[in-house]
C-alpha cells in the first residue's frame, strides 16, 4: 500500500510539472444504446482528472482519468399465454474513463476538440422488471472489456478557472463481446469543470 501510494505521488508530481493545465470535470450523460438495442435509453455521470499540455498557442494534448456510470432501461410487453404484462430490461455498467483530447483554442478561453474516450469496463450488471416481479441484478460475463467512442465537442473557459462544455461520444466497439452482437452506445455530454492550474 505505501509503494503504490509513493507511486501515485511520484506520479502527481511528475504531471503537475510537466502539464500547463490541471483540473477537475464532472459531466451528466444522456445517451443510449445502437444496433440491436437501439431501444436503450438512459442517463449516466462521468467525473475526471483533466490534464493540458500546449503543443503551441493554438493546439494542446487534453488527457483525462476517471471513472464513468451509465443505467439503460428499455420497456415492452410480453404476453403469457394469459395476460399480457409490462416489463422492463435495464442494463447499468461502470468503466475506468481515458478520454484523449486534441484541443483547438479558438480564441482566449473558447476551444473546439476531437479524440477518444477509452473505457476499461470494471463491470456491468443487468436486471428486469416483469409485472410485479423484479429480478436479481446479475453480472455480464460477456461485457467487452474495452470500449472506444469517438469524441468530440465544445467549450469554455472563463479567466478565473470555471469551464463548461459539451461532448458527443459515439461507440467504435460493441459492448458485449458475442458473435453477431450488435450493440454500441452514445451520449451527449453537459460537462463542467474547474482548472486550479490554467494556462
Amino acid at each position: 500500500m505505501k509503494k503504490i501510494l509513493f507511486i501515485a505521488v511520484i506520479a502527481f508530481a511528475a504531471v503537475q510539472s510537466f502539464a500547463v493545465g490541471l483540473g477537475l470535470r464532472d459531466a451528466l450523460i444522456i445517451g443510449g444504446l445502437t444496433g440491436d438495442a437501439d431501444d436503450f435509453a438512459g442517463t449516466g455521470d462521468v467525473f475526471t482528472f483533466e490534464m493540458l499540455f500546449p503543443i503551441n498557442d493554438v493546439v494542446a494534448i487534453h488527457p483525462a482519468v476517471g471513472f464513468e456510470y451509465a443505467s439503460y432501461d428499455a420497456s415492452y410487453e410480453e404476453y403469457d399465454g394469459w395476460y399480457t404484462r409490462s416489463a422492463t430490461s435495464y442494463l447499468a455498467y461502470i468503466d475506468m474513463s481515458m478520454p484523449v483530447m486534441v484541443r483547438f483554442n479558438i480564441t482566449p478561453g473558447l476551444f473546439a476538440e476531437g479524440g477518444v474516450n477509452i473505457g476499461l469496463n470494471l463491470f456491468t450488471i443487468s436486471w428486469y422488471e416483469y409485472g410485479n416481479y423484479d429480478s436479481d441484478a446479475e453480472i455480464v460475463d460477456e461485457a467487452n472489456s474495452l470500449n472506444v467512442d469517438l469524441a468530440f465537442g465544445a467549450g469554455y473557459v472563463f479567466g478565473f478557472g470555471l469551464g463548461i462544455d459539451g461532448r458527443f461520444t459515439y461507440g467504435l466497439t460493441n459492448i458485449i463481446d458475442e458473435d453477431g452482437s450488435d450493440a454500441g452506445r452514445f451520449g451527449v455530454h453537459i460537462g463542467i469543470s474547474y482548472w486550479f492550474k490554467k494556462r
